[in-house]
């Protein structure tokens, strides 16, 4: 999963966009703000007006969950994904 954030026009904030697997839950949080999406059948998920700081951003596919915490400012990217192990 990549996150690529970049800045917002006009004093509203940054826009995170999360390319995920499709179909799963995307959540990003930061200080008790949350707001959630579904990457539907692109994978694709844009959340507008962030502010910048610190935000944790989870997928969740009903079974699976992937965290991380990243810092919101221009020109951002970071890559998350499932953990497996197999034994």
């Amino acid at each position: 999963m990549i996150f690529n954030v970049t800045g917002g026009g006009g004093g509203t904030g940054g826009a995170l966009t999360v390319t995920a697997p499709a179909n799963v839950t995307v959540t990003v949080s930061k200080d008790g703000k949350t707001k959630t999406k579904n990457s539907g059948a692109s994978g694709t998920v844009v959340f507008k007006g962030l502010e910048t700081g610190t935000w944790a951003i989870t997928i969740t596919n009903g079974t699976d969950t992937a965290t991380k915490t990243v810092e919101i400012k221009a020109d951002y990217q970071a890559e998350i994904t499932f953990f497996s192990a197999t034994i």
